[in-house]
């Protein structure tokens, strides 16, 4: 099985955008030089965990010039107006392969995707249909090693379709994005020929995360409900809880113990059991 994989890598000042992959204008000292060290480090592991799903696999590091550590196989400066374009101009590219490879692997140059993760969506799509994609949950972890699913903490909710699908119960999330995107031959031919990839109307959070929901548009996505680790790929940021969840998630007790409700409750009964 012939495998082609499109990287999209980023490193450098970017006014559109401001996240793990970009720095400021002022490049000198020890923490520029640690952020280039472990962003090499993430994008290894993302190579490293691609070239273990077979020995067929073809990798291409696509970017914008200038703006990368590693040294880019397919450059999109001349090709899109704003860096954070990459996605829609890596996802296009690949049109021009599909006689070539039989899968089609486009992902973010900090995501690990496991061989049994692959090799799930291959049985999966043996027996589907052609506009059913088997979906990994994106997880991080966080400091006490629980993981978290990020994309279903930032837009949550599921609805109601569900299937069983290797014991496990699968549904669709609301939220698409999962950091990348992976097709068999036939389903590229018909993202290309049925999604928004070309349109570019579809506008999630970030330019980035809507050329995949895009690209994703013309399919029903599967996410594993029950387990998120069941069918899923790591990436490699740690989790954070953003601030505002720790107000959203506060409860009654917080401010009240609960104690003190049975303790009163306990007065009251023996009172009650002395007077009566």
């Amino acid at each position: 099985m012939k495998i082609l994989v499109h990287i999209n890598h980023y490193f450098g000042e970017n006014i559109h955008f401001t996240g793990k992959s970009t720095i400021t204008s002022g490049k000198n000292g020890k923490n520029f030089q640690e952020k280039i060290e472990d962003r090499k480090d993430k994008i290894t592991k993302t190579i490293d965990s691609l070239q273990s799903i077979n020995d067929q696999v073809t990798i291409r590091i696509c970017g914008y010039e200038n703006k990368s550590i590693l040294p880019l196989d397919i450059d999109f400066k001349n090709v899109i107006d704003k860096p954070t374009d990459i996605m829609y101009a890596s996802l296009l590219e690949m049109e021009k392969y599909l006689d070539l490879f039989d899968y089609f692997i486009n992902i973010e140059d900090d995501i690990l995707l496991s061989k049994e993760t692959f090799s799930r969506i291959v049985e999966f799509d043996k027996n589907c249909e052609i506009n059913e994609l088997l979906h990994p949950n994106r997880l991080e972890k966080d400091k006490n090693s629980h993981y978290h699913c990020i994309d279903l903490e930032a837009i949550p909710g599921w609805n109601y379709n569900q299937k069983i699908i290797m014991n496990h119960k699968f549904r669709q999330a609301l939220n698409p994005h999962s950091g990348l995107a992976i097709f068999s031959k036939k389903k590229m031919r018909y993202a290309f020929a049925n999604s928004d990839i070309k349109q570019k109307s579809i506008i999630l959070y970030a330019p980035m995360d809507s050329a995949f929901a895009s690209i994703h548009s013309c399919f029903t996505l599967w996410r594993c409900f029950d387990s998120i680790e069941f069918h899923s790929v790591i990436h490699l940021d740690s989790w954070r809880q953003p601030a505002e969840d720790i107000i959203k998630d506060l409860k009654f007790y917080d401010f009240f113990p609960m104690v003190i409700p049975k303790l009163l409750k306990y007065f009251y009964l023996k009172l009650r059991s002395i007077f009566l």
